[in-house]
């Protein structure tokens, strides 16, 4: 039996959830987690403008479409609905998931005089278009279309084809690859707006570079705490049809293909958070302990019988 046997489609309804390791670290944390999500995804189109790609896929909440459109006009660009479906990222600040999960719309953000175009390749082929329109890599692509054969969650997908010698079939580690970093993508924390081929991919490292420096000088705050997330050291596994990210400040779960046996990955990271909880297994860090030698009643009793 493959590795692969084992992984089915997904069998439960999208969701996501998030729950803090501490009070002190969901203030600090949930306000920036939230400040990214939205000032990237202005970036994202503003890179449209900017020449850095054709098109940017994102979705918006149906009330802030025309606000977005006005703002999206103003820079010379056309916003395009491509599709209606229900998001199931959760609004933060929330540790649950919503009890009624808006619907949300797709939509692609285009140089105006490239609309016609966008929507000719839209009606021949909804999938290739957004792809090819985003600045998918074309080795990243087709990976993509590999995997749209057989229901092999994309995390997984991407970290297979850099496993070092410590991993197997079931456990993949990995060192600290900020710009290729996908396993907060189910809270839409990562650079790159596609799925790489591979985490060490260089057509998809290039893209994460041209992003970075321009999110530095459009928003260079939130650019820093979002490179500062995919430095951590985290643990992401399947299992059942669900997959869990543990990190330093928080634990997030979201559905996934279907697997009967656990499979992790093991992300090195390079970084840590002062608000980073202590653990005795990874990702996080053995309490510290003040030696008892060092304690002021033992020095005490060393001055006293000394």
């Amino acid at each position: 039996m493959s590795e692969h046997a084992a992984i089915l489609p997904p069998i439960r309804p999208p969701f996501v959830r998030i729950g803090w390791v501490s009070e002190a670290a969901r203030k600090v944390w949930e306000p920036r987690f939230e400040l990214i999500r939205t000032e990237w995804k202005v970036l994202r189109w503003r890179a449209v403008a900017a020449g850095l790609s054709r098109a940017s896929i994102s979705t918006v909440n149906p009330e802030a479409l025309d606000e977005m459109t006005l703002q999206v006009e103003r820079a010379g660009l056309a916003l395009i609905p491509v599709r209606l479906a229900v998001e199931a990222v959760p609004k933060l600040p929330s540790s649950q998931t919503r009890a009624r999960l808006p619907l949300e719309v797709t939509i692609a953000v285009v140089r105006a005089r490239d609309t016609d175009e966008f929507e000719a390749d839209w009606q021949r082929d909804p999938a290739r278009t957004l792809r090819d329109w985003a600045g998918c890599p074309h080795c990243c692509a087709e990976a993509l279309r590999r995997r749209e054969r057989r229901p092999l969650d994309p995390v997984w997908a991407s970290a297979l084809f850099e496993r070092t010698e410590a991993s197997g079939h079931r456990r993949i580690e990995l060192p600290s690859r900020p710009a290729t970093n996908m396993l907060w993508r189910s809270i839409d924390l990562c650079i790159i707006p596609h799925w790489p081929c591979r985490l060490d991919c260089p057509a998809s490292a290039a893209l994460a570079a041209n992003m970075l420096a321009f999110g530095r000088a459009h928003c260079g705050q939130t650019t820093e705490w979002l490179l500062d997330v995919l430095t951590w050291p985290a643990e992401w596994s399947m299992m059942h049809g669900i997959a869990e990210l543990h990190a330093p400040v928080c634990r997030i779960t979201a559905s996934t293909s279907y697997s009967s046996a656990r499979r992790e990955i093991i992300y090195h990271g390079a970084t840590w958070p002062v608000e980073g909880a202590s653990g005795l297994r990874f990702p996080y860090r053995a309490p510290s302990r003040e030696r008892w030698t060092g304690s002021k009643s033992f020095r005490g009793g060393t001055l006293t019988t000394g």
